[in-house]
Parts: C-alpha cells; sequence; structure tokens
C-alpha cells in the first residue's frame, strides 16, 4: 500500500465528522433561523439622595469694628483714647479692633485701665469709681508722701486714695532715708503693698561683743556675718560694755558690699579726757646709778 494512502484516509474522517457535527448543532447556525433573546433581571440597590451642604461658619473679619458699652457710674465722662465719648451709660460704635485706653471721671474721682475690644465684639464697662485705700507693711515705720503731700504712715491700717496709678514717696523720719513706690489704687477695694528698699551689704569688722547698731536699730553682737542693709546714708554706732563706743556715716550701695573697720584699744577710755602715758620703769639687768662720793 502507498505510504501516502493512510494520511488521506484520516483526513477524509476528520471533514466527515466535522460535517456531522455542522449538520447536527442549534437551529440558529442554519439560514432562515430566529434566535431567542432571554432577559436576564438586573439588581440594583437604592441611592440615597444627595444632601445639602451645610452652610459654611463665617469668620469675624479681623477689623470689623467692636463696640464699648459704658453702663456705670451714671453720669461719669467717658474717656477713650484721650478723646471725651460722652457721659455714662453711653454705647461707643465702631470702635478699631484692639487695645484703648478708657478713662472714666466722676467728681474728684478718676479711673484708668486699658481695655481690649475683640473683632465685632462687645466690651461692658460696669466700673466702682469711689475711694479706694492703700496699705503699706514696713519692718521700720515710714511716712508717706504723694504729690509732696504726707497722706499717712505705714502703720496706718489703710489710707484712702483715688483709684488710678500713684507714685508715693517713703520717708523714714529718724535717718533721713527716701524711696519711692508705684502703686494701684482700685475703687472701694484696699490695695496691700510691702515696701522692700533696694539693699547692699556691709561687713562691721570690730571687737568681739560689740553691740553694733544701723540707725538707731541694733543688728547683734560682734563678730557677725555681712549684713544687708537699706542702700542710703547710714550711720552705724558700735558700743562695747567695757572699750566705749565707736560711730561713723557711711554710704550703702546698691547691689554692692561694703566694709568698714573700727578698732577699739585694749583698755576702756574715756573721751573726754586723753590718755596719760604710762611710767616706763628700767629693766631689771640695767646698771644701779653711781652713789654720790663724800669726802
Amino acid at each position: 500500500m502507498p505510504r501516502y494512502v493512510l494520511p488521506l484516509a484520516a483526513s477524509l474522517v476528520v471533514v466527515a465528522a466535522g460535517g456531522y457535527t455542522m449538520m447536527t448543532g442549534p437551529k440558529s447556525w442554519f439560514p432562515g433561523s430566529t434566535p431567542k433573546v432571554e432577559t436576564v433581571p438586573i439588581e440594583t440597590s437604592p441611592v440615597a439622595p444627595p444632601t445639602a451642604p451645610k452652610p459654611a461658619t463665617k469668620r469675624p473679619d479681623k477689623d470689623k469694628p467692636g463696640v464699648i458699652s459704658v453702663t456705670a457710674p451714671a453720669g461719669a465722662r467717658v474717656i477713650l483714647d484721650g478723646k471725651p465719648r460722652g457721659i455714662a451709660p453711653v454705647e461707643l460704635n465702631g470702635i478699631t479692633p484692639g487695645s484703648h485706653s478708657l478713662e472714666l471721671q466722676s467728681g474728684s474721682s478718676t479711673t484708668r485701665r486699658t481695655i481690649v475690644v475683640r473683632p465685632g465684639g462687645r466690651f461692658v464697662a460696669d466700673e466702682n469709681i469711689g475711694p479706694g485705700f492703700l496699705s503699706i507693711a514696713s519692718k521700720n515705720p515710714l511716712e508717706i508722701y504723694s504729690g509732696g503731700k504726707r497722706i499717712g504712715t505705714t502703720d496706718d491700717e489703710k489710707i484712702e486714695m483715688t483709684p488710678g496709678t500713684h507714685t508715693v514717696t517713703l520717708l523714714n523720719p529718724k535717718t533721713g532715708g527716701r524711696s519711692e513706690l508705684t502703686v494701684e489704687i482700685r475703687g472701694g477695694e484696699v490695695s496691700a503693698y510691702t515696701n522692700k528698699p533696694a539693699t547692699g551689704r556691709l561687713v562691721v569688722d570690730t571687737a568681739a561683743g560689740a553691740e553694733v547698731f544701723i540707725d538707731g536699730e541694733s543688728v547683734g553682737t560682734a563678730p557677725l556675718a555681712a549684713l544687708e542693709v537699706a542702700v542710703g546714708e547710714r550711720t552705724i554706732v558700735v558700743r562695747h560694755p567695757e572699750l566705749g563706743e565707736k560711730r561713723v556715716t557711711m554710704e550703702i550701695k546698691r547691689d554692692q558690699r561694703s566694709e568698714i573697720t573700727l578698732p577699739f584699744g585694749t583698755t576702756p577710755t574715756d573721751p573726754q579726757r586723753p590718755a596719760q602715758p604710762k611710767a616706763v620703769m628700767p629693766p631689771l639687768s640695767a646698771q644701779p646709778a653711781p652713789r654720790p662720793t663724800i669726802r
């Protein structure tokens, strides 16, 4: 049998099988047939309706004017930034945001304060500008002066003053020392302060057992450590029970260390009478004086 007969036979079998398959396929493969179309329902999820956007919150304009409402004290003259603005109660509109100086005058009383007006905001001033009171605690009694006039002492429980900022002078009547203190007085309140003058350090070198006085006040018995002393001219006295007393005046400077030496002799002396020289005895080893010769 020739070699090409078997491949040819196999090809015929494949063609025959393919023809059978085409003849037995669906009718839609043949001309004139109508394909059947099936509709498959599609499931869909419900869609939420769109929500309306929230209105944006407006921030106050940083340059938007504010309002100052002065409600009390009634009848007080209102001065804003140095300019009269009416009589309380009064409402001031169109105020530029920021810090302002508000002053209220009622009779002999005046109050001043710094206020802050917010953009588009309202500041309410309801002040009590009646008299206030000052109280100053001090280790040593001091006289208090304001505007050159004596208004009291540090021993007073409270001193009546007009509200506002004042600079008072404190005077030590014993030593003449002066200092200044700035105080803030509020109506109807007691403003309490403690006098703490500027100080320096003082070292007193003197005989042991001597009592040391500064401006008439005893500070202890020598030897002493460095003392904290108010600045200014101070009188230092050292008094020994046997050797007498010494006195000196010196200037104490702020935050500086000062030293002073006040020595005593070895024996008590009377300041009213000069010391007498002591008799000097010849030493025992000296040669005796020659005796006169009697003839």
